[in-house]
């Protein structure tokens, strides 16, 4: 079927913010943002949008909105870092694909959670980790058997691990090695929670070699553990036991130059 749209939309974006430095190793903030999202090709095939005047094809569209709120705490000292953030966002979302055996949907969403983000440095030795739970929602839908499911694909739990070390070979080389694990907790394969995803955990590893040539030299090994994770379900068809899965085991090595 051919279909024709000419369609048009103004809006605006942005964010303020308010950083209170208590002292100088501790601080607070507070911020809010406003972003947009226009109906894509998908959406204006599906009727699956907001028209503010005039028709589907020939009129005034609302883009999807998206908006966030965080109240931080930082602190930082010479040794250590500490920043934690509790957020709270509302989206809009068109859940679609094509060829997918379900209806599509227009959705909006809530979301609350906390982010910790913590940082360790003693001489050549430097460590970081991130906590992030997050608890979301549907709130609304074109599709009201979903009201109230959690949102697809969105782990509730999430870390990542990550650590290096640099040394000095000689005079003129120097040399880093690095590494990180991550672990992402079980998510719903769509909107209708049909079945929970696995969690799984990722290791990657990497050296850094450097001349004061300017030679630099890389091998690095990712998911080193093989992991079976899968990032998200069928999108067209959630009830098959279809998955796409993270890149499996494997290793890189660079040469380059500066100068």
């Amino acid at each position: 079927t051919n279909k024709t749209a000419n369609l048009d939309g103004d809006t605006w974006a942005g964010t303020v913010a308010i950083n209170y430095a208590v002292n100088n190793d501790f601080g607070v903030y507070v911020r809010g943002s406003k972003g947009n999202l226009w109906p894509f090709f998908d959406q204006i095939r599906e009727n699956a949008f907001t028209v503010e005047s005039g028709d589907p094809t020939k009129g005034t569209v609302e883009p999807n909105l998206f908006n966030q709120y965080e109240l931080g705490v930082k602190v930082a000292q010479q040794v250590y870092s500490l920043f934690g953030t509790g957020f709270f966002n509302t989206v809009e979302i068109f859940d679609g694909d094509v060829g997918a055996v379900r209806e599509t949907a227009l959705l909006k969403t809530e979301t609350f959670g906390v982010e910790l983000d913590a940082g360790l440095s003693v001489d050549r030795f430097r460590a970081n980790l991130i906590l992030t739970y997050q608890n979301g929602e549907i709130t609304e839908s074109t599709d009201p058997t979903v009201v109230g499911n959690n949102i697809w694909r969105q782990p509730e739990f999430q870390t990542r691990l990550s650590a290096g070390y640099n040394f000095k070979l000689s005079e003129n080389i120097f040399g880093s090695i690095y590494g990180a694990i991550r672990y992402v907790g079980e998510r719903w394969n769509d909107r209708d929670n049909s079945f929970q995803l696995d969690s799984y955990s990722k290791l990657d590893l990497g050296l850094d070699i450097s001349t004061s040539g300017g030679l630099t030299f890389n091998l690095s090994g990712d998911d080193l553990n093989d992991s079976d994770g899968l990032t998200e379900g069928d999108p067209r068809d959630p009830s098959t036991s279809n998955g796409r899965p993270i890149f499996g085991r494997s290793f890189r090595f660079s040469v380059g130059v500066n100068f």
